[in-house]
């Protein structure tokens, strides 16, 4: 039985429940229920919560980034699975946010974590390759000493404005 691997003060608690004949003796369910109560720190659930709460990437691999998620979501198992979604995309750096909606948001973790990798490799590569990037400034360039190139059309003249019942112009 389960209580045969417990000990100290879990055993004397458990010797306890033996002896009041509790009814958590009778499901291994109440008696988990009741030893997770009776054990268990109240506040690491909160630490937990906190610590996912805070993760963010921050430039770092994105498997890091994963991996520690999913150190610290591995102990919410209570957590709604669109929750841990939810913070999974907030803490990505803002680039690969953006990209994960341009292709299309995944439903669960283990796709989002496939999906992310496979984005951050395609973010990253582009970014190492500036060579082949349009360069905008160059172009703009290119505009202006074309425009100097080629005569501006005169403007045209301005037109007068005449009066409709005595056609003079001015009134």
């Amino acid at each position: 039985m389960v209580t045969a691997s417990l000990q100290g003060e879990a055993a004397a608690w458990a010797s306890d429940l033996y002896s009041d004949h509790a009814q958590e003796l009778t499901d291994v369910g109440l008696f988990l229920d009741a030893l997770k109560t009776q054990f268990e720190d109240p506040s690491w659930v909160q630490r937990a919560e906190a610590e996912l709460l805070g993760l963010r990437q921050r430039g770092r691999p994105v498997r890091e980034y994963i991996r520690e998620f999913q150190r610290v979501a591995g102990r919410l198992r209570s957590w709604p699975h669109r929750l841990l979604v939810h913070h999974f995309w907030a803490g990505l750096d803002s680039d690969l946010r953006c990209a994960c909606v341009v292709r299309g948001i995944p439903g669960h973790l283990p796709e989002w974590f496939k999906v992310v990798m496979e984005l951050d490799a395609g973010l990253r590569e582009f970014h190492q390759t500036p060579d082949e990037q349009p360069q905008p400034r160059r172009d703009m360039e290119r505009l202006k000493d074309a425009s100097r190139q080629t005569p501006m059309p005169s403007p045209r003249p301005r037109v007068v404005f005449r009066c409709f019942r005595c056609n003079r112009p001015g009134h």
